[in-house]
């Protein structure tokens, strides 16, 4: 039956929209092209636009990635209009960055032009916006004679259910209509009582029969309690009918782990995880990671050297200091830093252990006498960390994230505080720039656990502002 395509008909729409959406994105390319050999003077000058050919492929792939990843195109009427502003610009900046950072690795000078990329992203973000706004409006307009609307059955007559009516009727009827509700019992029944004004059109039993004489998009089991062996038959029944399934249940809204279906091994399995699950994201800052290590290695290569030489010169003892600490899940490697304490620094740490200034596992205590004169300076301004550039370059490490523990202190860890490990380790994070040694270690940890719930790439960002001036004033540093 051709009403039960619905969520094929949403795929290959999705398709659709991401198809026109990179043709404005290389209509930008070419419009910015042309604009800026039309700049006066040289401010115009640029190759024949044959020679960019390589870029629009970049453009692409990249923004069809981004495109695709982003999720801008699921769901696409429930989305308002700052959320879909916000996606364009987070698809072009990416998508920017990729297209300078594939020209300077590759170093393709001959065809790099500041100017023409600025007025290409420009351009690109205002006509995307326009484009999907228009788009957004028109279909939201369109969806009025029912074309685009979710036409749902809700299976429950509890308070499971009655709570998830209300909560659909408060998305809108444009995006969703509940067209009845079926009883739990299995005996065939007639129409009951309205449920939060909405008709009970039989009992579960009379599924086959409901989706055969009503054009149902999904259905929805909002059972106040669910055996899976019970249902398992109806939702086969929504299968073989192409007609979407979900099922809504509280038996895990204690726990602070999200939800979700996962294919592995051609196995379906629930899923069940604490750490951020955007993707895009999380692919996007390993990006960011890799080649932001390796450009600022080469920046600060000077200042490596000039370092390395004053550490050599001012105290006993090699450069670099070298120590094992736990990475992402307990993974063990090689943490570097210029060292900034005398020589044997490690085995007089017991003779101090009365004065350690932190609770917890951690050891830190203000005015270590085992710091040297020029350490005290690499720290304030956390020089002493540049060398931890080569394990974010490696993949150890991120510029953002909680500071990498020693194995002791993990061992020593109550188990809600190993949580911390579940992000990969970074150079700076919300300890960083909130006063480091001046925060308990109880407090420590919760703000790791806060960093880590409410991850995001903007997170990430502001914590990377606000680690600037925490570096030059050295505020909170030891």
């Amino acid at each position: 039956m051709q009403y039960t395509s619905f969520q094929a008909r949403e795929a290959v729409w999705s398709r659709v929209q991401i198809a026109l959406s990179l043709a404005v994105t290389l209509y930008a390319f070419w419009a910015a092209y042309q604009l800026k050999v039309r700049l006066p003077g040289e401010l115009g000058g640029l190759q024949p636009f044959g020679e960019y050919a390589e870029l629009l492929v970049v453009v692409g792939v990249a923004w069809y990635v981004f495109f695709d990843r982003s999720g801008l195109y699921r769901a696409f009427l429930e989305k308002t209009t700052l959320s879909i502003v916000a996606s364009i610009a987070r698809i072009v900046g990416a998508g920017a960055l990729v297209l300078v950072g594939y020209v300077w690795l590759l170093r393709r000078l001959d065809i790099a032009s500041r100017l023409l990329f600025a007025i290409f992203a420009v351009l690109d973000f205002l006509l995307l916006v326009s484009w999907h706004l228009v788009l957004f409006h028109a279909s939201k307009r369109w969806s009025i004679g029912g074309f685009h609307r979710r036409r749902v059955l809700v299976v429950g007559e509890g308070d499971e259910a009655r709570e998830m009516i209300r909560a659909l009727d408060r998305m809108g009827r444009r995006r969703i209509e509940v067209i009845g509700v079926l009883g739990s019992g299995e005996a065939p029944g007639g129409p009951g009582p309205a449920v939060e004004g909405k008709p009970v059109l039989g009992v579960l039993a009379d599924l086959e029969q409901v989706i055969g004489r009503h054009v149902v998009d999904e259905v929805i089991f909002a059972l106040d309690s669910i055996d899976p062996t019970s249902i398992r038959d109806h939702l086969m029944t929504c299968e073989l009918r192409g007609v979407q399934a979900r099922i809504k249940s509280n038996v895990f809204g204690s726990l602070i782990a999200k939800t979700r279906i996962d294919e592995l091994a051609g196995y379906q399995l629930l899923s069940f995880s604490t750490t951020p699950q955007a993707h895009w994201q999380l692919f996007f800052k390993e990006l960011l990671d890799r080649v932001g290590a390796l450009a600022l290695l080469v920046l600060f290569s000077p200042v490596l050297a000039v370092v390395a030489i004053l550490v050599r010169l001012t105290s006993v003892g090699p450069a670099l200091f070298s120590q094992t600490r736990c990475g992402l899940n307990g993974r063990r490697f090689i943490f570097y830093k210029f060292r900034t304490m005398i020589a044997g620094a490690q085995e007089m740490r017991h003779e101090l252990e009365e004065w350690n200034e932190m609770d917890g596992p951690v050891f830190k205590i203000r005015g270590d006498p085992r710091i040297t004169p020029l350490g005290a300076f690499l720290r304030r301004h956390s020089l002493d960390e540049l060398p931890q550039l080569w394990n974010v370059l490696r993949g150890e490490m991120s510029f953002v994230g909680p500071r990498p523990p020693l194995p002791d202190e993990v061992e020593k860890y109550e188990p809600w505080q190993r949580r911390r490990l579940s992000m990969k380790p970074g150079l700076t994070c919300i300890w960083q720039v909130s006063g480091r040694n001046q925060i308990p270690f109880h407090r420590w940890m919760e703000l790791d656990l806060e960093y880590i719930d409410r991850w995001s790439l903007k997170l990430d960002f502001l914590i990377f502002l606000k680690t600037i001036p925490a570096l030059l004033t050295g505020r909170g540093a030891s």
